[in-house]
């Protein structure tokens, strides 16, 4: 081709000659890309002389393939502002002719550019309206031999691209497997290099390094084989950024830098943002600080020299992890979080969003955020509906359940404090009370009390609400309340009978979430020294007198609190010697478990508290010792709640 144009110099100018150094410029470009790449510097001028032979004579097909290849020349050099336009006049072209090829391969062009400037939902829009509209195989099979690649693989390409960033990466990788074998199916080299190129990117851009590897590694093969020099640099880079997914670092960044210097040598600036992030984060990654700075600043530069916004967001978000691996700078890489952010989803790009937000998330979890990192995890989560075994949104899930046991952790904690609140101090005097309350992991529905109705007359009690959680425990709270406050109508709060009937007439579980609750309520008459107690589905209270070789079962016969109305709650009473010592407890004091087994039972619990009873110490903490060493942890599986009350005097 070259020696045939030499040749037409030597001859007068004329129509002839004119029409036959178009036809030659024509196979002339495309080859020209193929061999040196789309940036090199003797393509721009084959597509300049043939656009201007065109304006003169040249076939509708010939003008549109320059127009084409001159707007490719500027695309892959990276000349933005100026591909906008000539994406515009692609597209009026095609339009004034209605010719269904052209506008196929214009609407191509329009969606390109709009994705490199970060518009990622009109470059969505225009590329699925080309392949829907106009992807005839026969057609685009012919266009391929003018423009020297398969429109319905590019289309596709850059589609797949767009539907990563709007937050769908299963249908994104569905559509690159598809356009990879029709690229296949096709048999044409050069359009198959620019399908593995594009998977090669979005594998990356989903993390996956394997297939990022492997994609970069056909490349190198095809292009080692046809002399593609540009689509060589590309598939080293994507080699090079499969390699640093899987963790080989020294050798991924060896062949990045390799690849970067061999794709800058085919004269290329389009998507240097792109690879110089992927240079930035290796480098942070191997603490190579000076070297993730510059190659972020280019980036950066790069963004706005070019209008190329695509990769932006990620280079914000890189830009405050540089940071913080560096100095710690806490402030302004949360600045750089939020930027990358709010670029992301200017862009409307959920993928960057969903990445730059986890970056933030976790740097508020360390900052004790956790709220604000909880809420903004979720609204950005919540923006998927599929993709959820890519590693972003496995990486997602895991921080934000993370948050989420920080938030119960939390919630749990101030629940205890809480529920600690709600029950009186120690209480010395005619009778001494004291108590522990050891809630389980997941805060269950136990409370106690005890205060002195009057001056003769001191009521205990305890509660236990079915089921765990902060709505157990407020249920519980409330029922506590009612009792200390003495407001159940029509009940004399001296009357355990009354008392509970009461109580179950109040709370029916129906009305409360069918929480349902069991209670022991006893009232000591110190002047005459009897207890009286009635219980709703409370197992016994237990009362150990000076030298008695038993305990005193003050068994509770009443029904479960809340499940029927009109219920009935024997009361009983019996005369408290002096010296005596009662217990009330919840069953998370005897039903112990470890290891899957039974670990101790009623029986055995009351004949090791009758061990401790004779001794003038609490037996509390050593019951909870002997309640842990049992459960072979700390953590016990449901509330351990207990009073003990003392009554040392004499009358």
């Amino acid at each position: 081709m070259t020696k045939g144009l030499a040749l037409l110099e030597g001859l007068d100018p004329s129509p002839e000659r004119d029409t036959r150094e178009l036809e030659l410029l024509g196979l002339l470009g495309p080859a020209t890309i193929a061999s040196r790449g789309y940036a090199d510097s003797e393509v721009g001028p084959v597509f300049d002389r043939a656009r201007a032979l065109c304006e003169r004579f040249g076939e509708t097909p010939q003008r549109f393939a320059m127009m084409w290849g001159d707007y490719a020349f500027h695309v892959v050099r990276g000349d933005f502002r100026l591909c906008v336009d000539l994406a515009e006049e692609a597209m009026e072209f095609g339009e004034r002719l209605n010719d269904p090829g052209i506008l196929m391969e214009a609407l191509f062009l329009r969606g390109l550019t709009m994705l490199y400037r970060g518009d990622f939902s009109g470059a969505h829009e225009w590329c699925d309206r080309s392949i829907a509209k106009y992807d005839d195989r026969a057609r685009t099979a012919y266009w391929t031999t003018l423009i020297g690649e398969d429109a319905g693989v590019t289309n596709r390409c850059y589609l797949a691209l767009a539907l990563w960033h709007l937050g769908y990466p299963e249908r994104a990788l569905q559509l690159s497997r598809e356009t990879l074998a029709l690229a296949r199916e096709i048999n044409h080299s050069f359009s198959l290099e620019y399908a593995l190129h594009h998977t090669g990117w979005l594998h990356q851009l989903c993390r996956l390094g394997v297939e990022t590897e492997a994609a970069g590694e056909e490349q190198i093969r095809i292009a080692t084989d046809q002399g593609f020099p540009f689509w060589h640099a590309s598939g080293t880079l994507y080699r090079a950024a499969g390699l640093l997914l899987q963790g080989k670092l020294e050798a991924g960044l060896a062949l990045l830098e390799s690849g970067l210097e061999a794709y800058r040598s085919t004269g290329a600036g389009l998507g240097l943002p792109y690879y110089l992030s992927l240079l930035a984060e290796a480098c942070i990654q191997a603490r190579r600080f000076n070297d993730a700075h510059r190659a972020l600043d280019e980036a950066l530069m790069l963004v706005e020299k070019n209008d190329e916004h695509f990769q932006e967001a990620e280079l914000l978000r890189l830009r405050g992890v540089l940071l913080l691996a560096e100095s710690g700078d806490q402030p302004m890489a949360e600045e750089c979080f939020r930027r990358a952010v709010e670029t992301a989803r200017r862009q409307q790009s959920r993928s960057f969003e969903l990445r730059a937000t986890t970056s933030l998330a976790r740097l508020w979890r360390r900052q004790d955020r956790g709220h604000e990192a909880y809420e903004v995890m979720t609204a950005a989560h919540g923006n998927f509906t599929e993709g959820f075994a890519t590693p972003d949104l496995v990486e997602a899930a895991a921080l934000l359940k993370e948050l989420s046991d920080d938030r119960m952790r939390e919630e749990f904690e101030d629940g205890v404090t809480y529920v600690h609140g709600c029950i009186p101090p120690p209480m010395q005097g005619k009778v001494a009370v004291d108590w522990r309350y050891i809630p389980s992991s997941t805060l269950g529905g136990d409370t106690i009390g005890y205060h002195w109705i009057d001056d003769d007359h001191l009521a205990l009690y305890l509660v236990d609400v079915t089921g765990h959680g902060l709505d157990s425990a407020l249920l519980s709270v409330s029922i506590n309340n009612v009792i200390r406050s003495g407001s159940l109508p029509g009940s004399d709060m001296r009357s355990p009978d009354q008392v509970l009937a009461s109580l179950n007439e109040s709370f029916q579980g129906r009305q409360h979430s069918n929480k349902f609750f069991t209670i022991w309520y006893g009232v000591y008459c110190s002047s005459t020294r009897v207890l009286t107690w009635s219980g709703g589905g409370h197992h016994a209270s237990l009362l150990f007198a000076p030298g008695a070789p038993a305990s005193v079962f003050l068994s509770s016969t009443g029904p479960m609190m809340g499940i029927l109305r009109g219920a009935n709650f024997p009361v009983n009473s019996c005369l408290v010697p002096a010296g005596a010592r009662l217990l009330i407890f919840s069953d998370g004091v005897f039903e112990i478990w470890s290891d899957h087994q039974a670990a101790w039972d009623l029986p055995a619990c009351v004949s090791y508290l009758a061990t401790l009873s004779q001794g003038a110490e609490t037996v509390m903490d050593k019951l909870i010792e002997h309640v842990r060493l049992l459960r072979g942890s700390h953590q016990l599986d449901d509330d351990f709640s207990i009073i003990e009350a003392r009554f040392d005097h004499d009358t």
